[in-house]
């Protein structure tokens, strides 16, 4: 049950959000509020409210609520669901805590071996952060080291079944490699869970008629 006042709420968030005050956000998150209530917020028919909550969920909230906001992303409204994408990214990103989200975020604005050899050590300190995982099929993925990206991008999936970034990625893998039913079918489930992904609707459809051009080849 929510005991906490909403009209504060929604006047404090909008406060601590045009002053640029997040720190101060989150102090006043972590007093006034658990997280449970805030997923109760989700549910709520007032869509600033929603917007609100998904933000603050972004801000404290933690991997097992990455379910929760899923479903934000199935919203009519494009701002809830913009929301709900920025906080389950947050959220993703911060899993094993500031520092190492600072590190995992430099990652590609170094050389590839630097970043090659970060992520690596980040991999052994925190064995169960998907995001790392992630992130380190995406360097495998810019040097052509497809059969290496896969084993990254399915050992993050393992670890965040929700994670769409992950599937879509999955699906670029088999793409390069020709494989192209195959990433269909890990685009659809990319979109299944977040569908205003717009530019992997559009690889799909061009997937899609690379796989009806090479069905129609003749054989020789």
């Amino acid at each position: 049950m929510i005991t906490a006042d909403l009209e504060v709420f929604s006047q404090l968030a909008r406060i601590y959000l045009y002053t640029y005050n997040e720190a101060g956000f989150i102090n006043y998150l972590k007093h006034q509020w658990t997280t449970d209530e805030l997923v109760q917020l989700l549910e709520s028919d007032d869509h600033d409210l929603i917007k609100l909550a998904a933000l603050a969920l972004g801000l404290v909230g933690k991997i097992e609520h990455s379910a929760q906001l899923v479903k934000a992303l199935q919203s009519d409204d494009s701002t809830i669901c913009a929301v709900a994408e920025f906080s389950l990214w947050s959220i993703w990103y911060r899993a094993a805590g500031t520092d190492a989200e600072l590190q995992l975020r430099s990652v590609h604005h170094q050389t590839y071996e630097t970043g090659r050899a970060l992520v690596e050590q980040l991999q052994v300190a925190y064995p169960d952060w998907s995001e790392v995982y992630h992130q380190s099929g995406i360097l495998h993925f810019k040097a052509h080291q497809f059969v290496s990206a896969l084993d990254d991008f399915r050992t993050a999936l393992l670890l965040n079944e929700y994670h769409f970034g992950v599937l879509a990625a999955i699906g670029h893998v088999h793409t390069q490699l020709g494989m192209y039913s195959q990433a269909e079918d890990y685009y659809r489930q990319a979109l299944q869970i977040h569908p205003r992904m717009s530019g992997v609707r559009q690889t799909l459809q061009a997937v899609r008629s690379l796989q009806d051009s090479s069905s129609s080849l003749p054989i020789e």
